[in-house]
């Protein structure tokens, strides 16, 4: 292929357009078929270009209106969820601190945490929900849990938990600045058997309540306790400060009145330096005659016979457990007489005052055959 081949013109055309000047140029036909080809690809892509951007037109105002239809939708739904009301500063304030005392992600987790922590490390289920409401008054019964007030009004415990103490004999004792504040004592009845009072008292045994006998939750007839009248002599002769109880299943007052004359005549001619005390507890039994008396018809009946013993001269006083004094009874009633309170379980639970605890129901005491009640006094 020779330069000469090529008209100067296209020559110089073709070497200001780049092209290879050794290359075959092409023919006039060639090159108008080929402009032509360039302007229909140029058309082409303009239509293109212009339906492109069209479309993009198209499609923004299409996005337009759709977002302008969610946002009027949104504003319907905020004016129909909220009304006309327009929240002032303090309705923020008050909406927000409402927010934070939830404090529900993080509180809540720190409680679970908490209650976590409780369990494995030892402490019971019971324990912790006592824990988690301290106003209340939480206990089981029959399979049912119980959540009650704690009544402000009323003189509450004045014992601090960590001044009980066991020692290495498994008995308990209440200390103040190294000091024993309490007198280690038992209560006794048939079901301890015969006892031998001297080695009772070298035990250390520093007084003892004795059961005088019963009311027949069934029968409702009046019962001496079998080894009442030799506890209370043998206690007596040790020189063993001695008080009283006696169960009571007294529907009315009346029978209340004969319980109380039956103790009586039952501790004529003894001392009595502990109080004479008035026994209600629960019985589960479908035969139970005070079963479906109520707490104020309970209390009527308590006291009477308190009243009774106070009016020939001894100090009444009532023994309960956690469901007596809760549920059996009204606590504000029987604010006046001293209560000597049934815990087989520490830390000792009560809110309200007691001077004498028992806290064991399994005790072994020198001079006793049988196991016994554990008691502390903080009687003066």
């Amino acid at each position: 292929m020779k330069i000469t081949d090529l008209d100067t013109e296209e020559y110089e055309m073709a070497s200001e357009a780049g092209a290879d000047p050794d290359r075959k140029p092409l023919s006039p036909r060639q090159l108008r078929r080929r402009i032509r080809l360039y302007s229909v690809m140029l058309s082409m892509s303009m239509t293109l270009l212009v339906l492109v951007i069209l479309a993009a037109v198209l499609f923004w105002f299409y996005s337009k209106k759709q977002l302008e239809d969610v946002k009027v939708q949104a504003q319907e739904e905020i004016a129909e969820a909220v009304g006309d009301k327009q929240y002032s500063q303090s309705d923020v304030d008050a909406m927000i601190e409402e927010a934070k005392s939830s404090e529900y992600a993080a509180g809540q987790e720190a409680l679970l945490d908490q209650i976590r922590f409780k369990l494995t490390d030892g402490t019971s289920s019971m324990n912790l929900l006592r824990e988690l409401y301290p106003d209340r008054v939480v206990f089981l019964s029959e399979g049912s849990y119980y959540f009650l007030p704690i009544d402000t009004s009323l003189k509450a415990t004045p014992y601090l938990q960590e001044n009980f103490s066991f020692d290495e004999n498994g008995d308990l004792s209440y200390m103040e600045s190294g000091t024993v504040q309490t007198k280690r004592g038992i209560d006794v009845s048939k079901f301890q058997g015969q006892i031998d009072w001297a080695k009772v008292k070298e035990a250390g045994i520093e007084y003892a309540i004795i059961r005088v006998g019963l009311r027949g939750y069934e029968s409702g007839k009046l019962v001496e306790d079998e080894c009442a009248l030799a506890n209370l002599q043998g206690a007596a002769e040790q020189g063993i400060p001695i008080g009283v109880y006696f169960f009571s299943a007294a529907t009315d007052e009346t029978e209340a009145l004969e319980e109380a004359q039956f103790v009586l005549d039952m501790i004529e001619g003894y001392e009595m330096a502990y109080p004479v005390y008035l026994d209600i507890e629960p019985v589960s039994s479908e035969s139970d005659r005070t079963k479906d008396m109520t707490q104020e018809e309970r209390t009527d009946v308590a006291i009477a016979f308190l009243e009774a013993v106070k009016g020939a001269g001894y100090e009444p006083a009532i023994y309960g457990n956690l469901r007596s004094f809760m549920m059996l009874l009204d606590m504000a009633r029987l604010e006046a007489y001293p209560k000597w309170f049934a815990c087989y379980s520490m830390p000792v639970y009560f809110p309200y005052e007691y001077d004498v605890l028992q806290y064991s129901e399994s005790g072994v005491v020198d001079g006793i055959p049988e196991k016994v009640d554990l008691n502390i006094s903080f009687r003066k």
